[in-house]
């Protein structure tokens, strides 16, 4: 009450910390904390000859659309190219919960901005896109750890 309602259509993490009770300060301090960890995690991927062309792209789509602090619900689009990039890395779809993962990813966008043109009560979007986009930040981070372990030390990979 007393906010715009279009702010409830905000899907960044500042809205998810908002919307669990977290002041400005600690929700921006969690949007900080969670960019600063995708900085990290996109040095880490960007060497050419330790991870694929793919991986820094999902690394990248998923690290730009959680550092924004004004993330939209129409940007669930960019689920899609991130489980597009995930699935062409090798590293997701080996499990069944990585299908059903990458299925939420590419399908996930459309429901969501359906819901909000046409029910927007029905779902509260910003308690839904930012923990899908953490844990396909956790994933890439993994993905990540082990195309580098496995281009480093051949020998040893569990790839």
């Amino acid at each position: 009450k007393g906010r715009p309602q279009g702010l409830l259509k905000v899907t960044s993490t500042v809205a998810f910390g908002s919307a669990f009770g977290l002041g400005t300060t600690l929700a921006l301090l969690l949007n900080y904390a969670l960019a600063a960890f995708a900085i990290v995690l996109l040095a880490l991927a960007w060497r050419p000859t330790l991870t694929s062309d793919e991986l820094r792209a999902a690394t990248l789509i998923c690290g730009v659309m959680l550092a924004s602090p004004y993330l939209w619900y129409y940007d669930a689009a960019g689920l899609a190219p991130l489980a597009y990039f995930l699935a062409r890395s090798g590293h997701f779809g080996k499990k069944a919960v990585e299908h059903w993962t990458l299925i939420m990813f590419w399908v996930g966008a459309g429901p969501l901005v359906m819901t909000q043109l046409f029910a927007p009560d029905l779902l509260p979007v910003r308690l839904i896109m930012a923990p899908v986009l953490i844990l396909a930040l956790g994933g890439t981070a993994i993905a990540v750890a082990r195309q580098r372990r496995a281009r480093l030390h051949p020998q040893t990979s569990d790839i």
